[in-house]
């Protein structure tokens, strides 16, 4: 029909029960639902009011260990597809739906794996639920399916990272802020936010746990640029009138954060050096990057100019010299 994009929903129910929820959800769109157990297909019609094209929508479900996984795919002209899926995952009622991984468009040859990242629907199906309500009356809880005993509400830390922004941050960034969740890992804890500019875009500076992420999302565009924290070698503040800065090196290249309110560079700095400390962090450190011996270059000089001097015998000297090379 048109472009197709794909994302993937670890479902907290069984697969008959994710079936029933997301056919209704279907039927809700006007899909018309139909097909076997587990593999669905529906189409919705144009809409003028949405300014939506007409969509085929597929859902695979098989089993996981959560419950169930559903591939949905979304086939239409435009550009709304992240809408569409947006409107299946409410139909399972407000909160319901929390995904972790942004959609992904699929090629003219199908990937020959599944994407990274599995997002999540999260449905808390407890003893407290009346027996035979439906999965759009569900109660939410956290939505990383692999973090097991968390706590109903739990939201990875956004929650607590918002309430250190300002109200003009959170305006500036609010569709970022909405979007968050989309691009986050199961397991992944938000530390610290901050709205500031990177590479002359408006963006959500996030700090998790894992990564340093800047989120720029637009109506018709979207912008997301991580670097994991090990890859970080130093992440410097600078304090101007009433803003800050972030500078930061990856594998030798200099980026910079720019227009931070007064506060939000310090606090992300500071959260960042307490990962850098944390004896977790200092025992998954790659080799290369643990403190450095004197210069090994240094050392080959000054063990050329003993043997010149003849302090060291050509022996001795091509010894040493082997064993200062293989520390590079």
């Amino acid at each position: 029909m048109g472009i197709k994009v794909m994302i993937q929903w670890v479902v907290r129910l069984p697969v008959a029960q994710a079936d029933t929820a997301l056919r209704a959800g279907l039927k809700q769109m006007g899909a018309s639902p139909s097909g076997p157990l587990g593999h669905i297909k529906g189409r919705t019609k144009a809409s003028w009011s949405k300014n939506r094209n007409p969509a085929r929508i597929t859902v695979a479900i098989s089993e996981h260990s959560a419950g169930a996984v559903a591939v949905v795919t979304v086939d239409a002209m435009g550009t709304k597809h992240q809408e569409i899926l947006n409107e299946l995952s409410a139909t399972l009622g407000k909160g319901v739906a929390e995904r972790v991984g942004a959609a992904t468009k699929i090629p003219a040859r199908p990937p020959t794996k599944a994407p990274d990242r599995t997002p999540v629907i999260a449905i808390d199906r407890s003893s407290t639920q009346p027996s035979g309500s439906s999965p759009t009356n569900a109660r939410v809880r956290a939505p990383a399916a692999a973090v097991a005993g968390e706590e109903a509400g739990d939201d990875r830390g956004i929650t607590e990272a918002l309430e250190k922004l300002s109200g003009l941050s959170r305006m500036l960034a609010r569709r970022e802020i909405s979007h968050l969740r989309n691009i986050l890992d199961p397991e992944e804890q938000v530390l610290a936010l901050g709205q500031g500019t990177y590479e002359k875009l408006q963006s959500l500076i996030v700090l998790t746990d894992k990564r340093l992420i800047f989120l720029e999302k637009g109506i018709l565009r979207e912008s997301v640029k991580e670097f994991q924290l090990g890859a970080i070698s130093s992440l410097s503040l600078s304090k101007g009138w009433g803003t800050e800065s972030l500078e930061f090196t990856v594998s030798g290249a200099k980026g910079k954060i720019t227009q931070l309110e007064s506060g939000q560079g310090e606090n992300i700095a500071n959260l960042y050096r307490q990962l850098c400390n944390t004896p977790a962090a200092k025992a998954s450190a790659p080799a290369s990057a643990a403190p450095a011996g004197p210069d090994v270059l240094a050392q080959l000089a000054r063990l050329g100019q003993l043997r010149d001097a003849g302090v060291l015998t050509e022996e001795e000297f091509m010894a040493k010299k082997k064993e200062l090379l293989g520390r590079l």
